[in-house]
C-alpha cells in the first residue's frame, strides 16, 4: 500500500486532532442503556449547528436529510401555502397543462398574494424555479424581489438565485390577475454526505466503526488515508447506456492511447455523460478520470461538484478522495464540445477500524461506547469545528 500526499490543511488538522485527542478508554458504566446510532445522529446534527434546519417536531428521516447534503427541495404550493390568510382556491384540472402533486393554487382577478412557509434543511445559494402560469409574478424571498413571467399554460420558471440561511422560511408571491402557480423548488450543490459504511440505521446498535467513519468525513481526512489493492474500473466505451446522439465510440489514438482502444467522444456540442458504479461496500474511494477537454465539469451523487481544466489530448486526472455508499452511486460528467472519457477508476482506501484509530487518535475498543464517550467526542467536534 502507498500512502499518498495529503493536502497541508489536512496535515495541519491531523497533528490538531492527534495533539487534542485522548486515548479513549469505552469502559460501560454500569446499567447503561445501549446507545444507538440514533444517539449519534442527534449528537452530531448539534454540535454541527446543523439543528436550525429541523422542524419543530423532527422526525428520523429530517435527521438523516441533514446529514446526507443534499440541497434539492420541492414544495407543492397547495401543501405550503396559508388558507387560513391567502385569497387564493385549489384547483386541480388540467386545463392549463400537466401540474404535479395533488392541485394548483388559482389567484382572483386581481393582483393576489400567496405565503409559502416551510423549513428549509440547509442553508446556501439556492437557484429557485417555479411552475407558473399566466402574467407576471413577483417573488420577495431573502430579502430580494425577482420577477418572472408565466405562459399562458403551466411552465417550470427559472425565478433566480438567493442565499437563504436553514430553518424557517417564507416565500411571498404575488400573482397576477389570473395568476396561477404549483410549485417552487430549490437546488443547491450538495454538501458531503456524513454517513456510516451501510448508512444510517438509527435503531442498530452504536459501534465505534460508525462513529470512526463519520469523524473522518467530519474532520475531512479521506485524503489521508492509504490506498488498498482494490480497483474498480470502468471503460467509457462499455457503458449499458449513453446519449448516442452526442457521444459516438471512437479509436483515434492520436489523442493519446485509450486504456481499452476505445473511448467515448463528443461531437460539436457540449455534452453529459452519467456515469454509474455499484459499490459493494461503502467507504472512501480514489476516484481518476482519464478525459479530454478543458473545462470539464464533475458532479458526484449530487453532492461533490468539481470541474477539470483537462488537456487537449487523454491524460488521467486524480479527484479528492470522495465517501460513497453501498450500492449506486452517479458520477456525472459535462463536456465541452470534442472532449471525452476514456476510463473511471476508483481505488478504496483503507477505512478501517485501525486506520481510522490511527488518524484519530483512537486506542482499539473493545467495549460498545458510552454516553461519556459521546460527550467526549462532541465536546472535540465542536471544537474543531467542520469544513461541511
Amino acid at each position: 500500500m502507498t500512502m499518498r500526499q495529503p493536502q497541508p490543511t489536512l496535515i495541519t488538522r491531523f497533528l490538531l486532532l492527534m495533539l487534542a485527542i485522548p486515548l479513549l478508554t469505552a469502559t460501560a458504566f454500569a446499567g447503561e442503556s445501549e446507545l444507538t446510532q440514533r444517539d449519534w445522529m442527534l449528537e452530531l446534527v448539534d454540535t454541527l449547528g446543523l439543528s436550525f434546519g429541523l422542524p419543530d417536531t423532527p422526525t428520523d428521516a429530517d435527521y438523516l436529510l441533514v446529514l446526507s447534503g443534499l440541497r434539492q427541495f420541492r414544495f407543492e404550493a397547495e401543501d405550503v401555502y396559508t388558507p387560513e390568510e391567502d385569497e387564493v382556491s385549489r384547483m386541480s384540472f388540467r386545463n392549463f397543462g400537466d401540474f404535479s402533486g395533488s392541485a394548483w393554487l388559482n389567484g382572483l382577478s386581481r393582483p393576489t398574494r400567496v405565503q409559502l412557509r416551510f423549513t428549509l434543511p440547509l442553508g446556501g445559494r439556492y437557484r429557485l424555479t417555479a411552475g407558473l402560469r399566466n402574467g407576471e409574478h413577483l417573488f420577495r424571498v431573502g430579502g430580494q424581489e425577482l420577477v418572472v413571467t408565466g405562459s399562458a399554460t403551466f411552465t417550470g420558471l427559472d425565478v433566480g438565485e438567493i442565499d437563504l440561511e436553514a430553518g424557517p422560511q417564507e416565500v411571498v408571491v404575488m400573482l397576477p390577475p389570473g395568476g396561477a402557480i404549483d410549485y417552487i423548488e430549490l437546488a443547491a450543490t450538495g454538501l458531503k454526505p456524513i454517513s456510516p459504511l451501510h448508512g444510517w440505521q438509527p435503531g442498530t446498535p452504536l459501534q465505534w466503526d460508525d462513529i470512526r467513519i463519520t469523524l473522518l468525513q467530519v474532520f475531512s481526512l479521506g485524503d489521508l488515508l492509504e490506498e488498498t489493492g482494490t480497483l474498480i474500473t470502468v471503460e467509457a466505451e462499455q457503458l449499458a447506456s449513453f446519449p448516442v446522439e452526442t457521444f459516438t465510440i471512437t479509436d483515434i489514438g492520436y489523442f493519446g492511447r485509450p486504456s481499452g482502444d476505445l473511448w467515448l467522444r463528443t461531437g460539436a456540442l457540449s455534452a453529459r455523460l452519467d456515469v454509474s458504479v455499484e459499490l459493494r461496500d461503502g467507504g472512501y474511494y480514489q476516484p481518476v478520470v482519464r478525459l479530454l477537454g478543458n473545462p470539464v465539469a464533475i458532479d458526484i451523487n449530487r453532492q461533490t461538484s468539481l470541474e477539470i481544466a483537462g488537456h487537449p489530448y487523454l491524460e488521467d486526472h486524480p479527484l479528492p478522495a470522495q465517501f460513497f455508499v453501498p450500492g449506486t452511486n452517479l458520477i456525472s460528467l459535462e463536456f465541452p464540445p470534442g472532449g471525452g472519457l476514456d476510463r473511471l477508476s476508483l481505488t478504496r482506501l483503507d477505512s478501517s477500524a485501525s486506520a481510522g484509530n490511527r488518524l484519530l487518535g483512537l486506542a482499539p475498543q473493545s467495549a460498545p461506547p458510552n454516553r461519556s464517550d459521546l460527550a467526549h467526542l462532541t465536546r472535540l467536534v465542536a471544537a474543531f469545528g467542520s469544513d461541511r
